[in-house]
């Protein structure tokens, strides 16, 4: 018995072992792969931090099997270790899909993988699947791998018992130094200089896990709260937004729509109501784009477009992800309780409003070209919402195409940029022209794999002689890098212009006011800080502007409506809600840097993250930063700031969740 009973724990400890350097590859793999873009931000010890953490998970998985691996080895001891060797199989997979996440969109998977359907899971899955992703595909090869060698450990029959004992003493050792340590589940993000460094140090199961426990035990602390807290909270936070003329008590953020109209002075009066189209260009980034483009300015001809219009240089996205554009710019709303957003809450939205339903009532009519699935992400239950008649996506605009593989440049996540301008001018032929309208564009071309590109963008050559003409330093380093992003958006610029110049002959162009912005900036190219990873420029461009204007101001996604409706009420004589729910405070126009704002930056990671921009202050996964006109960060220490800003940041997150969650946005 005691034979067996040795013999059973060395093969316990074999299994264990293996998957354990299973993930020890792993994140070698992950470290040379992230080499290129991050270096600066790698270090020996952030390595073995991730490997620690990658121990604790072992040590927790294997810990809970051991238990009942003891009590049943004795009598089914192969089919225990064979049923133990596919749980860690599981772990190993869901390892790899989770590093899969993290290596393209540079951000952990947490409880927010739980609101995509299976569905969309496996759509993701399809669409991510490309030979620029070729060595990620590979490292699946540890998958079958795996399951040969413990196939093979399993067949030894005598272990050295020298092993046994070192592994047994360091595996008890662990955890009992897990159990004291207390946090052995994270480590904490104020230890890093950068998210990724964060993201890089903690295991990505275990950061799931930690997620969907803050997650519990907050929503438990939402609903624990009582009726004389909620009141209280309401109070303090209109307290807080002293610029806004509050009227209700029951729907904390329903305010009279006093906003000045700060883009009157641009634009030309008329009696004529004014047709809008929004240009949301994916992963348009104020790091290649503008005047302090960090990375060199790579689109040429949106930088030419900037000098005719209205620009704001420190603008930034309400998101890290294209879920949380729609209903920041076209409703200004928080992004809530949700893992994905507002976008996606799983049953019907809370009464809101937007620019769609208010343009529907003034006599527009809307319309929707979108370069994928407007299905995805909830984005056709939102647009249907409010009311928006025609939604043309990739199936619609070029149904050949996207329902076969044949042509070459197919791609699951959609048609190009090019392709979707285009095809949406063939589709406008048969327009009313008496009729205003909105019209919304959400663009796909600058977004990984990149596989949705011609080839022709994508050839060295190419890539080359555009640097060499951008007159771009470090090029050749930028194409070593960076070849197919940078490719993708040469064609997202060429696209642009070809849009422009076919709008340009319409005979409605003249009365036509276009707003260009990112959903959300790329995350090929390394961010500076973390607040880069908001950073989009917004133009207006018009032939009704009567004079140009450069902002340094702070401004955001959600000061988009305000600012518009107030111009086409004062301008254009359309007729606005008297009180509405916007949490922008409207677009700031000051020529020197300020900044004004309380914005809601959503973290879709889970947990209990409050990430925002309240003035010249933000805060950022349980850090707070000093913001200035060159968007550099300064880490500040004083406790009564901190303990300040915390507590407005704190008090405006549960106001953003509860008027979401218990529908107090707009009364009937």
């Amino acid at each position: 018995m005691k034979k067996n009973l040795l013999k059973n724990l060395q093969q316990f400890l074999l299994i264990t072992l293996l998957t354990y350097l299973a993930l020890l590859l792993i994140r070698v793999f992950e470290y040379f792969f992230l080499s290129d873009s991050y270096g600066s931000f790698l270090s020996f010890g952030l390595f073995l931090t991730s490997i620690q953490y990658d121990a604790h998970l072992i040590v927790f998985v294997s810990f809970l099997s051991l238990i009942f691996f003891a009590v049943y080895s004795f009598y089914r001891k192969e089919f225990i270790l064979n049923l133990y060797k596919i749980f860690l199989l599981l772990v190993l997979t869901i390892s790899l899909g989770l590093t899969q996440y993290f290596l393209t969109n540079k951000d952990l998977l947490g409880t927010a993988l739980f609101s995509f359907s299976l569905s969309d899971i496996l759509s993701i899955a399809v669409y991510e699947f490309s030979s620029n992703r070729i060595q990620i595909w590979l490292l699946y090869l540890i998958l079958p791998g795996f399951v040969v060698v413990s196939g093979l450990f399993l067949k030894i029959k005598n272990v050295s018992t020298v092993f046994t004992g070192i592994f047994s003493t360091v595996y008890v050792t662990s955890i009992i130094l897990m159990v004291i340590n207390g946090n052995f589940l994270l480590s904490h993000p104020a230890k890093y200089q950068e998210e990724i460094q964060y993201f890089l140090a903690n295991n990505k199961i275990l950061f799931m896990i930690k997620m969907a426990n803050d997650k519990y035990f907050h929503k438990r602390k939402y609903d624990l709260k009582t009726k004389e807290e909620v009141e209280k909270a309401i109070e303090q936070y209109q307290k807080d937004l002293s610029g806004f003329e509050f009227v209700s008590e029951e729907y904390p953020m329903l305010h009279k729509d006093n906003y000045p109209n700060v883009l009157g002075k641009y634009f030309h009066r008329s009696n004529k109501k004014p047709n809008i189209v929004f240009v949301i260009v994916e992963g348009l980034s104020s790091l290649f784009v503008g005047s302090n483009a960090r990375i060199g300015n790579l689109m040429p001809y949106l930088d030419s477009l900037i000098s005719e219009s209205l620009y704001w240089r420190n603008f930034y996205s309400n998101s890290k992800g294209t879920f949380g554009v729609l209903p920041s710019v076209f409703s200004s709303l928080p992004n809530g309780y949700y893992e994905r957003g507002f976008i996606n809450i799983p049953y019907n939205y809370p009464k809101h409003n937007s620019l769609m339903n208010i343009l529907h009532k003034n006599g527009y009519e809307s319309l929707f070209y979108y370069s994928g699935d407007a299905y995805f992400d909830q984005m056709h239950k939102y647009l249907r919402y409010h009311g928006v008649q025609k939604i043309y996506d990739a199936k619609i605009l070029d149904r050949e195409h996207f329902n076969t593989v044949v042509n070459s440049y197919w791609s699951s996540w959609g048609i190009d940029d090019k392709l979707l301008f285009r095809r949406s001018f063939e589709f406008m032929e048969d327009e009313d022209y008496g009729k205003p309208t909105l019209k919304i564009y959400l663009t796909l071309s600058i977004h990984s794999p990149y596989n949705i590109v011609p080839p022709e963008y994508l050839y060295d050559e190419t890539v080359r002689t555009r640097l060499e003409k951008l007159d771009i330093e470090n090029a050749e380093e930028l194409k070593a890098k960076h070849k197919n992003a940078l490719g993708s958006i040469f064609l997202a610029d060429g696209a642009l212009k070809l849009f422009f110049k076919t709008y340009s002959k319409r005979s409605d162009f003249e009365n036509t006011i276009f707003i260009i912005t990112g959903d959300h900036p790329m995350k090929e190219f390394p961010f500076e800080n973390d607040l880069e990873k908001y950073h989009v420029p917004l133009i207006i461009y018009s032939p009704l502007l009567k004079s140009t204007g450069e902002f340094q101001s702070v401004s955001t996604h959600n000061d988009i409506v305000p600012s518009l409706l107030s111009l086409l009420k004062h301008h254009y004589g359309l007729k606005t809600p008297a009180t509405v729910h916007w949490l922008g405070k409207g677009l700031n126009t000051a020529q020197l840097f300020e900044s004004k704002s309380l914005a809601d930056l959503g973290n879709f990671s889970g947990g209990n993250f409050k990430n925002a921009l309240y003035n010249n202050l933000f805060a950022y996964n349980n850090n707070l930063f000093q913001i200035n006109d060159k968007n550099s960060l300064i880490l500040i220490r004083d406790s009564l700031v901190i303990e300040r800003a915390d507590r407005l940041v704190s008090n405006a997150n549960f106001i953003w969740e509860y008027v979401t969650i218990e529908d107090k946005l707009l009364p009937n």
